[in-house]
């Protein structure tokens, strides 16, 4: 474990001596300085001070000395790191770039953060920065302080690291937003700072759901749709059963649990997974969208391909096979063998077995069947794109068109009569 660094800011004014808590009034430090009741309270390996060049030179007019030589005979030994004072953007630019290089050094450490006495918008600069530097090497912030001075003989010092995890939560909600990765979301349960300072477990609703969140991920880009709808129905109801845990334990990130909830596990659950019906196919195509709009390209083919096998076998009346691997097959070889340029796609003859002569006579006659054909094989010439990983010659120099070609092909299916 990397070391307990305590982070606060040197002002050039307002400190008044008072006595510091956190939580309970008889365990408190009788200080003018907030870090000085930290260092006490929390026991840090190190102590940083970030300052101006202005502040920590101000003297204290009733002991003639700098302000920061007084922050050294309360503190002790403390690193100093003076930044500019800010005063325009490209100023600013520069306390930026200063503490996210003076912090790379710390990267393993744990910090506990203070606010209170920052000049004007510094702190917000510095959380910036911190919040850059966790993305960059997962830095790890355990606390966020602020003294609430009121004038009064006890101030307390409020916990405000429900920000670390309302920052966290929004990214874990867009990559969620631009991928559907749930796992940055089951990531975001288990380093969320619970609403009070007991060393407890997470409650055992919300572990689960984190689980489920994990096992989406797993099941949406591998392109299970039957398990996807299974689980999204299951995470929904997690969620509902999480409620009261989520307002003892973090309930700041109600409005966000409900959105998951109300929008988004909704539009991915499907009642009845493993019966192929319209609801099932609409389902289907609405998950092919869904990859085509998050940009995944391979997820959205191969789903594509299978859901028009799937679309034959209800249109054929055969839906009670769906999931039967032979027969599927012999619903792709027939389509084949409708197009004369199959062995094109397959490198081979199409096979002309009995059950497939079978299926094949079926298939003639679903309505369109030609339209179709053309569409499917467009779908299995990307297909084919993919599964070979270019290695193959002559494959396209780029796959600009793939998008375009892919919509039309989704909007022609969308006006087939087994979908009305």
């Amino acid at each position: 474990m990397g070391e307990k660094i305590l982070v606060g800011f040197l002002g050039g004014s307002g400190y008044v001596e008072t006595k510091y808590y956190i939580e309970d009034k008889n365990n408190y430090k009788n200080t003018k300085y907030i870090l000085e009741a930290l260092k006490e309270f929390i026991k840090p390996d190190k102590i940083i001070v970030i300052t101006t060049e202005t502040a920590k030179e101000k003297k204290i007019e009733s002991i003639d000395i700098p302000i920061i030589d007084d922050v050294k005979n309360h503190l002790g030994e403390i690193e100093i790191l003076t930044i500019p004072e800010g005063k325009d953007i490209e100023n600013q630019k520069d306390i930026f770039r200063q503490i996210v290089k003076f912090f790379e050094k710390y990267k393993d450490a744990s910090f506990h953060v203070d606010v209170t006495n920052g000049f004007r918008y510094l702190p917000l600069i510095f959380f910036t920065s911190f919040v850059y530097l966790k993305n960059i090497y997962d830095i790890n912030i355990e606390k966020i302080y602020y003294g609430n001075f009121e004038g009064k003989e006890y101030t307390p010092i409020i916990d405000l690291s429900y920000l670390l995890d309302l920052v966290n939560w929004s990214s874990s909600v867009y990559l969620f937003n631009q991928r559907l990765d749930a796992e940055a979301l089951r990531k975001a349960i288990v380093s969320t700072k619970v609403n009070t300072h007991e060393k407890s477990e997470r409650p055992p609703n919300l572990r689960k759901l984190g689980n489920a969140l994990s096992s989406f991920s797993n099941e949406f880009l591998n392109v299970r749709p039957r398990k996807i709808a299974k689980i999204a129905t299951d995470i929904k109801e997690k969620i509902s059963k999480s409620k009261e845990e989520i307002k003892k334990w973090a309930d700041h990130l109600l409005p966000l649990f409900d959105r998951l909830a109300e929008e988004d596990f909704r539009k991915l659950s499907l009642e009845n997974p493993e019966t192929l019906d319209k609801e099932n196919l609409r389902y289907q195509l609405n998950l092919i969208k869904i990859y085509v709009d998050k940009n995944l390209l391979l997820q959205a083919i191969l789903l594509l391909r299978e859901f028009m096998i799937s679309y034959i076998i209800y249109a054929i009346n055969e839906q009670e096979k769906w999931i039967d691997h032979n027969f599927r097959e012999s619903v792709s070889e027939a389509l084949n063998a409708l197009d004369k340029s199959a062995s094109k796609h397959n490198g081979e003859e199409t096979p002309q077995n009995q059950n497939v002569m079978d299926v094949l006579q079926k298939v003639k006659n679903v309505e369109d069947i030609g339209g179709f054909i053309n569409h499917w094989n467009k779908v299995i010439e990307y297909r084919n794109i993919f599964a070979h990983c270019d290695m193959k010659k002559n494959t396209p120099e780029n796959l600009k068109g793939f998008s375009s070609d892919i919509n039309e092909i989704l909007a022609y299916i969308e006006k087939l009569p087994h979908l009305k």
